[in-house]
Formats: C-alpha cells, sequence, structure tokens
C-alpha cells in the first residue's frame, strides 16, 4: 500500500503518515484499512516493518542483534509466529592444492501460532555470532576446519527456551605433503543446524574423503512446545574429494537442501568445489510479497589451477575460493551474508597463500503478529479508518474549509452521519467595566442522522471554524463560530450545523445554534435556534439541530456558553460565581481520541459551551464554577488572587464545535499582573464532520 515503514524503535511505535488510535487506524485516502479484530497487540523491540498478508494486517519485529522482545499489553491474547535462525558455519582453510569445504548454515526454526499471555512479559532473545573461517596452511604448515556458529535462542520465562542450532564448520583442505595428520576427522564437516561441508585430501588410504557434516537441528529440539506447531530446518554438507594433485571441497548444507558433493575429477583445467545448499524462503518479515531467504550453505573451495569455487547456496551462503580461472582468476572466499545465518565459502590456493576459509553470517530471529483484517472502502473523502465494534468504516473531516465526499461503492450507500458546526469565541469586559468576567462562546450546533446516496453521487462538505476571542477591552462579544455543512445535491438539500454565538460582556451573542453566554452586570444571554439534544448517545437531530441559549449573569462573574444539551449556568457577583457551559452531545461509536469524555465512560462528546469568567479570587482553573461543559467546552478565566487582574479564558477543544472560556477580569493592578488587561477571551472549538458506513 505505500505507506508502511519499516523502522527501529524501543517503545510503542508511532507511524509516519499512519493516524493511529486505540480501536482504529487512520489513513489519509481510502484505498484498504485496518480495523483490529479483537484487541491491540502493544509491543517492542527490533526493527518494525508492517505489511499485508491476504487482508490481514501484520507487524514484524526482526532482530539482528540481541535483545528483548517486550510484551506491554495483549489484552486478547493473540498469538505470534517467528523464525530463528542459528549463526552461519565457517568454511575450512585451504592447503597447497587442495579446497577447504563450505560452512554449513545455521538451522532454522519456524514456530506458529505460539501463545505468549497477555503481558507485561519480556522474552529474551540471543542471536547466534558468525563462526570464523578455518586458517589457511600457511605459515603455521597445517590448515583448520572452519568453527561452528552459535546458537540463536528464543527464551519465553515461563519457562522454555526454543532454539536454533548454529551451523557446522567447514572440512579442512589436505595438509602438505609429508606432515602427519593426526586425525582424518580434521577432513570432515563439522555437525551444526547444517552441516559443513566435507574437505579434500591428497594422502592414500586409509584417508578418505572429507564427510560431510550432519544436521543436528532436529535432534537438538524438544518433540513438543508449549503452544502452537514447530518445525526445523536443516541439512548435511556434500562430500569432499581425494586427489594426489588437488582435490576440492563440498558445499556446506542449507536449511532448504543438502550441499552438493564435490565433482572430482572435474571439468578440465581445475576442480570446482561443490555448491552451497539451498536456503529457506520465509514470509514473516516482509510479507509474500517480499519472501526472505536465509540459511544457504557455503561453497566448498576449487583445486589446481583454474578449479572454480562452488556457488553459495539461496540466501547468503558464500562462494568457495577460485583459483586462477581466467577470466576471473583468483578471488577471495566470500563470507555468509550477515543476519541470514549462511555459511562462508571454503579457502584454497597453492603455496605460499594457502587461504582460510570465509566466515559464515550471524543469525537473525523475526516475529509477526496479527494486527487486523483489511476491509474494502465504498466512498473517497477525508480521514478513512476503521471501527471493530460494527465494524464500520469511517470518513471525518477535521480540517476547516470545503472537501467532498463520494460514494464510490457502484450501488446506492446508506450512511450515519455526525455534523458540528464551529464553537463560538469567549467575551471580555469592556474599559470602564473592567472588573467583570466576560461571557463563555455558545457551542455549535449538532445534526446527526442518515440518509442514503445515490450510486455514484458526491456530498460537498465544509468545516465551520471556531470564532475568536476578544482581546482587547473594547466590551464586544467574541466572534460567532462558522457553520458546517453538507449539500445533497440529488435533493437538492443543504444541512447546516450553524456556528456557536460569541460570548460577551453584554449582552451574549446571539447563535444560529448555541448562543454564547451574556457578560456581567446584568447581561442577558445568546438566543439559540436548536432543540435541546436528549441525555442518551446517538439521538437523531430535528430540523433545527440541537443547540441551546447561553446562561445571563446578574453580577460581575460571566455566564456560560450554551451546549447542545442544555443552556449555559448564569452568573452571579459573589466569589467563584460565574456560569458552567451548557452540556453536548453523545455518540457511543466513536474511538477515544474523538470528542471529548462525559458522565457516560462509553460515550465521546461534542459541543459543549464555554464557561463564564469571573470577576473575584481566589480561584483557578481546576475549582472555578465556571467550567467549560463535556463536548470540548472552554473553561472560563480565573482570578488567582482577590482585586488581581483575571487570566485568559481556555479555548474550545478543536473538531468538537465547543465554545470559548470567557476572559476573568481585567482591571488593572495586581502584584506581578500586567496592567494592560492582556487576558483573552477563549477561541471557539473548530467543527467536524464524520460520515460511517458498514463494513
Amino acid at each position: 500500500m505505500g505507506i508502511f515503514n519499516e523502522f527501529h524503535r524501543k517503545e510503542k511505535p508511532v507511524f509516519t503518515g499512519i493516524a493511529r488510535g486505540v480501536g482504529g487506524f487512520a489513513f489519509g485516502a481510502s484505498a484498504g484499512l485496518v480495523s483490529p479484530t479483537v484487541g491491540d497487540m502493544e509491543a517492542s523491540g527490533g526493527i518494525i516493518f508492517e505489511y499485508n498478508d491476504g487482508g490481514t494486517l501484520y507487524r514484524s519485529h526482526t532482530f539482528n542483534t540481541s535483545g528483548d522482545f517486550v510484551l506491554d499489553n495483549n489484552p486478547s491474547s493473540l498469538t505470534i509466529d517467528f523464525l530463528l535462525v542459528g549463526g552461519g558455519g565457517g568454511g575450512g582453510g585451504g592447503n597447497g592444492n587442495y579446497g577447504g569445504a563450505g560452512g554449513g548454515a545455521g538451522g532454522a526454526v519456524v514456530v506458529t501460532n505460539y501463545a505468549i499471555g497477555s503481558g507485561p512479559t519480556t522474552f529474551p532473545i540471543v542471536i547466534g555470532a558468525a563462526g570464523d573461517g578455518g586458517l589457511g596452511g600457511a605459515p603455521q604448515g597445517f590448515s583448520a576446519r572452519g568453527e561452528t556458529g552459535g546458537d540463536t535462542t528464543f527464551t519465553n520465562p515461563s519457562p522454555e527456551v526454543i532454539t536454533a542450532k548454529g551451523g557446522g564448520g567447514g572440512g579442512t583442505g589436505n595438509a602438505p605433503p609429508g606432515e602427519p595428520t593426526s586425525s582424518t576427522a580434521s577432513f570432515d564437516g563439522r555437525s551444526g543446524g547444517c552441516g559443513g561441508g566435507g574437505g579434500s585430501a591428497g594422502g592414500p588410504p586409509p584417508i578418505s574423503t572429507g564427510q560431510p557434516g550432519p544436521t543436528n537441528q532436529a535432534p537438538s529440539q524438544p518433540t513438543s512446545i508449549s503452544s502452537g506447531t514447530l518445525v526445523n530446518h536443516g541439512f548435511a554438507g556434500g562430500t569432499g574429494q581425494i586427489g594426489s594433485e588437488g582435490a576440492n571441497g563440498g558445499g556446506g548444507g542449507g536449511a532448504g537442501g543438502v550441499g552438493s558433493d564435490a565433482p572430482y575429477p572435474g571439468p578440465p583445467p581445475g576442480h570446482p568445489g561443490g555448491a552451497g545448499g539451498n536456503g529457506l524462503a520465509n514470509v514473516f518479515r516482509y510479507g509474500p510479497g517480499t519472501p526472505v531467504t536465509y540459511a544457504g550453505g557455503g561453497g566448498g573451495g576449487g583445486a589446481g589451477a583454474g578449479g572454480l569455487g562452488g556457488a553459495g547456496g539461496p540466501g547468503g551462503g558464500g562462494a568457495g575460493r577460485t583459483q586462477n580461472a581466467p577470466p576471473i582468476y583468483q578471488t577471495e572466499p566470500q563470507q555468509g551474508d550477515q543476519n541470514t545465518g549462511s555459511g562462508g565459502g571454503g579457502g584454497a590456493d597453492n603455496t605460499p597463500n594457502y587461504v582460510p576459509g570465509g566466515s559464515g553470517g550471524s543469525g537473525v530471529a523475526i516475529i509477526r503478529y496479527q494486527l487486523g483484517t483489511l476491509l474494502s472502502t465504498k466512498a473517497t473523502g477525508g480521514n478513512v479508518e476503521a471501527i471493530p465494534s460494527g465494524p464500520y468504516i469511517m470518513h471525518s473531516f477535521t480540517e476547516p474549509g470545503p472537501a467532498t465526499f463520494e460514494n464510490t461503492s457502484g450501488s446506492p450507500l446508506t450512511v450515519t452521519y455526525l455534523m458540528v458546526g464551529g464553537g463560538g469565541g469567549g467575551g471580555k469586559d469592556t474599559a470602564g467595566n473592567p472588573s467583570y468576567g466576560g461571557g463563555g462562546g455558545g457551542a455549535g450546533g449538532v445534526h446527526y442522522g442518515s440518509f442514503t446516496i445515490p450510486t455514484g453521487s458526491t456530498v460537498p462538505v465544509s468545516v465551520g471554524t471556531g470564532g475568536f476571542g476578544i482581546a482587547a477591552r473594547a466590551g464586544s462579544q467574541g466572534t460567532p463560530g462558522t457553520p458546517s455543512t453538507l449539500t445533497q445535491p440529488w435533493g437538492p438539500t443543504t444541512i447546516t450545523a450553524g456556528g456557536g454565538g460569541g460570548g460577551g460582556l453584554g449582552p451574549g451573542g446571539a447563535g444560529t445554534s448555541s448562543g454564547g453566554g451574556g457578560g456581567g452586570t446584568p447581561r442577558t444571554a445568546g438566543s439559540a435556534s436548536g432543540d435541546p439534544a436528549p441525555g442518551t448517545p446517538d439521538a437523531t437531530s430535528p430540523p433545527a439541530g440541537f443547540g441551546r441559549a447561553g446562561g445571563n449573569s446578574n453580577g460581575g462573574d460571566g455566564a456560560g456558553g450554551g451546549g447542545a444539551a442544555n443552556g449555559g449556568g448564569n452568573g452571579a457577583g459573589n466569589t467563584n460565581s460565574s456560569g458552567a457551559g451548557g452540556q453536548g452531545f453523545g455518540v457511543s461509536w466513536l474511538p477515544p481520541y474523538y470528542g471529548t469524555p462525559g458522565p457516560d465512560g462509553a460515550v465521546r462528546y461534542f459541543a459543549g459551551g464555554g464557561g463564564g469568567g469571573t470577576h473575584n479570587g481566589p480561584v483557578d482553573y481546576g475549582n472555578t464554577n465556571g467550567q467549560g461543559g463535556y463536548g470540548g467546552g472552554g473553561t472560563g478565566g480565573v482570578t488567582p488572587s482577590s482585586g488581581d487582574m483575571g487570566l485568559s479564558g481556555l479555548p474550545g477543544v478543536i473538531n468538537t464545535g465547543g465554545g470559548g472560556g470567557g476572559a476573568g477580569n481585567s482591571a488593572t493592578g495586581g502584584i506581578g499582573r500586567p496592567s494592560d488587561g492582556a487576558n483573552t477571551g477563549g477561541r471557539g472549538g473548530s467543527g467536524i464532520i464524520i460520515f460511517r458506513y458498514d463494513a
């Protein structure tokens, strides 16, 4: 889909291009989206990537170095799949005209549907180190087998340890003529997750061909694990050869196949090394569109002038040493690719070089788990996300200004919609009456209901902006919010959620939805054209929408702005007697990053009125009676100390249509306070338009 990024994280990831919250993921365009199946697993560690696998979204964690997979939360006890690959074995060293063998790849373990509980739990992961290549014959006079790679482990503190064994080192090339050989075993490949290839020898009987190392992956594992299914992958290396004038090494085993025997006699002029065994393809890291092959065996070293090195096995196996083969001429044995668990190539050469074998590649661990299923959208426009409770698909328009919502389903589409106008700005006192609190701004109007969009039709929409709070001691009202609208061209019908009225010193602004509250001494409330919203969520609105008038003020404290459900509270003349903002409208199915909380913890609220500002103190934002209404209303400005200048009203929450809080008094004086009346009424919150339909 072009939006998934790979990134290193040690904490809960945040994605570029994806706006994520609990219960859903939002994408900037409607092409396909995620809906968590049951719960949302939260984990960290390694390199994180996300991909679509046949309609299911997965997250993978790749560990190239040792670390911890930390499960923070797994409320639905989802399972994981994982791949472990041990470190690759090193190639055997060359000696004289005799090629060393390729190193065996690390064994691979594939585990599916493994239970890890609900968390929090830490799962240590150890990545197997690469095995070193064996020494060449010079200057010490003997060559050596490659070293075995380290094990890769996944530890469940339950307890249980699951292991991918390191690959076996490749057998060595022959000792120089006349040198004693302590054991024919030095020619043999080492055992490992995948066995090392057999080395070459030049002596007469009883010295035999280098024997391939066997795989020990399957015997090293338990016959069962605590949950899920475990499958082992490991194969033996290939056989090396003997020859009085040079011989070649066998290929190391891979996780997907055995290493090739060294051909002897090979095609002239030299003897090529055996190819490394195939690796194992796996989709856990990037998904089926980009499978990655791991754990290829190392190629054996060639022998004699013109002897080609064996090819490394697919999956990162290192190629063996080539000796003077035009146009290639001699090449060094290659190392196994890092973090593939592949084997290193075998060494070879004439005196005096006696090239050592290549090192293997370090191991890797990859964990993946399911995030959700992809759902097809039926429309375009806005921010698109899935809501699992339906499941529903939702398009939200949050940026003020015009936009379009288009039915692309190929058939009529029935939608539920929420539309909220912009909230009004909070008011402030006048130069002539500087000790009074300003009135709270009214909330934007609310429309909620459903309608059917004809096939192929487009619905123009426009999201309202919040009104500005008053800054200067002008004695005027806060500016009203602007309306949110949607147009049904097939009607034609335009539905309007009016902007909230501005709060004032007096009187409050009349709203086309919820009116602004009055200021102090005595001031009347702004009116409203809407009906009161009921206390139950998801109520269908009447033609005029939901919206109530602001409160009245009978003294120095400002009144609250009206909300969608009820009117703003009245202000009085006593300490801490400003009016609260009216309460808002509830929606039961939205994720918790929309709207604001309210009395019902499962419901999100919109269109709360702004609270009135205070004229006298001491009082602070936490205990003022001029609280903003639930649904995004801003709290009124407070007066921290008696006789001191009040503070600014708080703004309404964006995309709720909440009214701005009225400013506290702007009288001059007070210790440490400015004398210019610099406090302001809070700005109203912008509106929002949301469409929802069945997935």
